[in-house]
């Protein structure tokens, strides 16, 4: 009996460890369906060992030899146009995973020449300095000596120290919804950024500006929203942001009515071809022009505003409204938007004793834009609350700092002169004494800068020999055409008169152009 009992308890235990491990196996292989494709899962038994599932996959996922050429060409052209999207040092490691990748695969190989024509035309617009020296390097190479993983890693050095030197960027809120239109962009000119991909509230993995329910210039032809992917972007919203973009205000500066909300017209005609409306630099077309009811407030109570001939943009943030008729003024209306009406005649009431100026005509001149002593003689009599006390000078604008400097028959150009973008195209430099004198008895030096790269090379001499300055000017410039391939074709100095006559003909027969500073 006891050995029954022995057997019995055995039993139990070997069924319990069964169990689990069938249980075991079970969530593994379901595991291992679930992480593959559907097309990969026909022939997979449930009867099939794990290593068995395993090998059956591998053979199965195993790429042929001219899949794997196509995998390696598509990498390739991906590269040869880097994505915007994309941080410069992930490409700059994908560079590197690719040349390992063709490296490593059998009868695959790349042309390192056209690689590095590829890849300096690809990183030309974010270094393009650095791009024309290493291209001017690199251009007499054959294919033995280019080689491309040094090639990247310098760009990968000189981009860091280039983004650590690049200043800081500062935003500031545009003027429509989307984007600058017409002939003008607020933000031509600044430099791309690869921002995040960040998770859209639409399921997509891409920046708010490419989403189609946020950005109405993102949407394609025939695109329709989903109702319950808009219902997501609307629960979001502050109730004050909807009333911000309805919102009124009065214009000075603009010559017709604007309203941004198709639902406040109430007669709408299209308007004729050409018909824009501009804001600074940018333009953007009006679609027609109509009668629109806005509603405000005034102390006395709440008021309705009728606008005739207003101009309809769906792209304007605010509404604009320049005049106002007061008796156009209808009956009270519920305030339906964030509007304030102003009267025409004001709600305040003057003080007994009016403002009087007596500020001397110096002051008015200023204050008037810097006018003339006729208008500011004339400025008591067409302005009330004004006296203005004898004046000093017959003419207003005779001690005025900022009419002197403008009317100045000799001004000095202060304008900086524009880099050369070519490097050495354009040298500065400078001609100094050395204190205290170096270890090798030279006791001047001849600094030059690149203004294109900001490359220094400094010469030190004992004395200003005249022999030895233009020795140092054409040993430059030979360095420069041998090196670079470039020719030096401006010299930027302050003039120095101890460079002497033998510089002028030396730049002569060169034919470079000296400029000097003022």
């Amino acid at each position: 009996m006891d050995l029954w009992r022995e057997y019995q308890r055995q039993y139990d235990f070997d069924l319990q460890r069964h169990d689990k491990s069938h249980k075991d196996f079970l969530a593994l292989h379901t595991a291992i369906l679930e992480s593959i494709p559907s097309n990969h899962r026909l022939g997979l038994d449930s009867n099939l060992s794990i290593r068995e599932i395993i090998r059956t996959l591998r053979s199965s996922f195993q790429q042929s030899v001219q899949s794997r050429f196509l995998e390696l060409n598509q990498k390739y052209e991906l590269l040869k146009a880097p994505n915007k999207n994309k941080s410069v040092e992930k490409w700059f490691q994908e560079w590197r995973d690719f040349l390992t990748d063709a490296r490593n695969c059998p009868n695959y190989s790349v042309n390192k020449m056209q690689a590095l024509i590829h890849f300096h035309g690809a990183i030309q617009p974010i270094m393009p300095m650095f791009t024309a020296i290493r291209s001017a390097a690199t251009i007499n190479c054959s294919e033995d000596q280019i080689d491309l993983p040094n090639e990247i890693h310098q760009f990968e050095q000189q981009y860091t120290i280039h983004k650590a030197q690049s200043p800081k960027q500062h935003n500031a809120f545009g003027i429509f919804q989307d984007r600058s239109e017409g002939n003008g962009s607020s933000n031509s000119k600044a430099p791309k950024r690869a921002d995040k991909q960040t998770n859209c509230l639409c399921g997509t993995n891409h920046r708010f500006t490419g989403c189609p329910y946020v950005n109405p210039a993102s949407r394609p032809a025939g695109w329709t929203p989903d109702p319950t992917t808009q219902a997501k972007f609307s629960q979001p919203k502050h109730p004050a942001l909807q009333a911000a973009l309805d919102r009124a205000h009065q214009e000075t500066g603009s010559d017709a009515h604007v309203c941004n909300n198709l639902s406040h017209f109430q007669h709408l005609e299209e308007a004729m071809d050409g018909s824009v409306l501009r804001f600074g630099n940018a333009t953007t077309p009006i679609l027609g022009f109509g009668t629109v009811l806005i509603y405000g407030t005034l102390p006395e109570g709440q008021v309705t505003l009728r606008l005739q001939d207003v101009a309809y943009l769906h792209s304007k943030y605010a509404q604009d409204v320049i005049e106002y008729n007061p008796q156009s003024l209808a009956d009270e209306a519920p305030i339906t938007a964030n509007t304030f009406a102003t009267a025409k005649e004001g709600n305040y009431k003057k003080s007994e004793l009016p403002p009087h100026s007596t500020t001397d005509a110096e002051l008015w001149h200023a204050r008037l834009a810097h006018a003339g002593t006729a208008a500011v003689d004339h400025l008591t009599a067409a302005t009330e609350g004004v006296s203005l006390p004898p004046c000093r000078h017959k003419n207003v604008s005779a001690k005025c700092e900022t009419c002197n400097l403008a009317k100045s028959q000799r001004q000095i150009s202060r304008r900086s002169i524009p880099p050369a973008n070519t490097p050495w195209e354009k040298v500065y430099f400078d001609f100094f004494s050395n204190s205290p004198t170096a270890y090798n008895g030279d006791r001047f030096c001849l600094h030059f800068i690149c203004s294109a790269t900001g490359w220094h090379i400094a010469v030190t001499m004992p004395n200003k020999d005249q022999v030895r300055l233009i020795r140092a000017f054409k040993g430059l410039v030979s360095w420069a055409k041998t090196q670079l391939n470039t020719t030096v074709k401006v010299f930027f100095s302050d003039n120095d008169t101890s460079l002497g006559l033998a510089y002028a003909l030396f730049a002569q027969d060169e034919g470079i152009q000296i400029l000097h500073s003022a």
